[in-house]
């Protein structure tokens, strides 16, 4: 896996992602993917491990955070790789029922490269961390906000190319999962309240 070609494929998703999602469709560089994703994966989770020391409000709690550090990170991966595999099925699936004619390796190789934007916050929290709490955070929410739609974008676009689908159906197959998964959450929270409210005999 040579560095030139990791470059030229990083390249193409930032600088050309339709055209690169297009090559994917074709080809499906699944290793490349995987690499990449897990690079990202252990670069965010080294950043939480150095700045949450920091950020912690009292010298014990530092303490404590920065000892943790290495079972955080693992666990980050751990979560990271299973969301990779679970995730991009599940897209896969939800594609194929909006009428997609695409491959899994595919929707897993897009998905592993749609994560290639959330790079930028790693020396961006890197910087920020030195920064009183409400610059910090009012800096970092929009960022953030602005990565995260990228990385959706990109998720669309992927999906598009890998399932030959427009970009409206795409756009479903992408947020439909999310949408899903928070309408269940409210439905059983709604479901929680009302049972604990006529427990205790609220009208």
């Amino acid at each position: 896996m040579s560095l030139p070609v990791l470059a030229d494929l990083v390249a193409g998703v930032y600088l050309h992602p339709v055209r690169t999602f297009r090559e994917v469709a074709v080809s499906a560089p699944v290793g490349r993917a995987l690499f990449l994703y897990l690079l990202v994966s252990a670069a965010g989770a080294l950043m939480a491990v150095l700045t949450t020391p920091r950020l912690a409000p009292h010298p014990q709690l530092a303490a404590v955070s920065g000892g943790f550090g290495f079972a955080v990170a693992v666990m980050f991966l751990a979560w990271a790789l299973a969301k990779l595999f679970v995730y991009s099925g599940l897209l896969h699936l939800v594609a194929e029922f909006f009428g997609g004619r695409g491959s899994a390796r595919g929707v897993f190789t897009v998905y592993g490269l749609a994560s290639l934007p959330t790079l930028v916050l790693v020396p961006w929290h890197l910087l920020v961390t030195w920064l009183p709490g409400y610059l910090r955070v009012g800096l970092t929410v929009p960022v953030a906000l602005g990565i995260f739609i990228w990385t959706v974008v990109l998720l669309i676009l992927g999906v598009r190319e890998v399932h030959g689908l427009t970009t409206a159906r795409a756009a479903l197959v992408v947020l439909v999962p999310p949408a899903a998964l928070a309408l269940g959450v409210l439905a059983a929270a709604a479901s929680l309240l009302a049972g604990v409210g006529a427990h205790l005999g609220i009208p």
